[in-house]
């Protein structure tokens, strides 16, 4: 098989493990300019719990390298993949929940069950961040010219890898300028780590999200979060968690999260700062949290931190996969 043939190949064998029988735009939605407004709100919450439950069962990395080195698995070499594998999936749910949440019209991101969702995976955001973050930083010097040796060698691959994800967030409704973006810092990420010192790419972006993830720099993110949402976040919240079962107001008659919901506390920066580098902030009233677009400071900071730190993430993650199984 030749090899641009198994690069189409384990395109779309990965595109289809990842998102099982999906296999079609978001549902109960229409989209409108460049934000997507939900017309049937439980269609739209349906279709994405499924999407993101079947990214949870992605067999990504071991099937695109399989199809790409035209070669099965062995039991022993999917056991050495799982770790990757785990990470690309917990990577692939993040970006595919906060691109999903960016792309609703502002109704439907203070939706209730929309908030309920995202504050129950707020600890998984900022969890897939300083992971591929320890993951990065952990590759050796020959890990990391390995990586380069290849996309060198193989300057196709990056961008198989690209369309490959991009099927994917097509798929999960993705709107076309997300996934513009998407492709955009995966040709980027793939660029400077085939042409400049891969260790001084990786440490770059890893010192970013370290100096993000740092409490005091957490903190700025939250104020201006909170500034630039300002009172419209506020009155919309009330309006919001009164419509939540089981909410309560506070005893300062603001209004109380539901139990067992994420909210930000003092010493919980970490969490601000994964979503902020995907693009969302965190405004809290009281005890209660809520999660929003970070707009401007969002699009700036997300698009040169978080989305780069995954493009990275992904392309390292394949490409060593590819490395270990060419080997058996």
């Amino acid at each position: 098989m030749k090899r641009r043939e198994a690069l189409k190949l384990g395109a779309g064998m990965a595109a289809g493990m990842a998102l099982g029988t999906t296999g079609c735009a978001m549902p109960g939605v229409r989209q409108v300019g460049d934000r997507l407004v939900p017309e049937d709100m439980d269609a739209f919450l349906k279709g994405w719990d499924g999407s993101l439950a079947d990214v949870n069962k992605s067999t990504f990395v071991e099937g695109y390298a399989s199809a790409y080195l035209g070669k099965p698995m062995t039991p022993e070499l999917r056991r050495d993949l799982q770790p990757s594998e785990n990470l690309f999936r917990k990577m692939l749910h993040t970006l595919m929940l906060t691109q999903s949440f960016r792309d609703l019209s502002e109704d439907g991101q203070y939706h209730p069950e929309v908030q309920k969702r995202m504050l129950s995976h707020a600890e998984d955001v900022n969890a897939s961040v300083l992971e591929v973050t320890a993951t990065l930083e952990k590759m050796d010097a020959a890990q990391r010219r390995a990586v380069q040796e290849v996309l060198l060698e193989k300057p196709d691959l990056a961008m198989g890898i690209a369309e490959a994800l991009d099927t994917q967030a097509a798929r999960a409704g993705i709107t076309g300028r997300r996934r513009v973006q998407l492709r955009s810092m995966m040709t980027h990420a793939s660029f400077r780590l085939s042409k400049v010192e891969p260790g001084t790419v990786i440490d770059e972006c890893v010192g970013k999200v370290r100096r993000a993830t740092d409490p005091d720099r957490a903190q700025l993110l939250a104020a201006q979060t909170a500034a630039q949402a300002g009172s419209e976040a506020f009155f919309r919240s009330r309006g919001m968690v009164q419509g939540m079962d089981g909410a309560t107001d506070g005893a300062d008659g603001g209004p109380q999260p539901e139990a067992g919901a994420w909210r930000y506390e003092p010493g919980g920066g970490a969490i601000n700062s994964g979503l902020w580098m995907m693009g969302i902030g965190a405004v809290t009233f009281g005890v209660s949290a809520i999660i929003v677009n970070a707009g401007v400071f969002g699009l700036v900071f997300g698009m040169t931190a978080g989305a780069v730190l995954f493009a990275i993430g992904f392309i390292t993650l394949i490409v060593g996969a590819i490395i270990r199984a060419a080997k058996t």
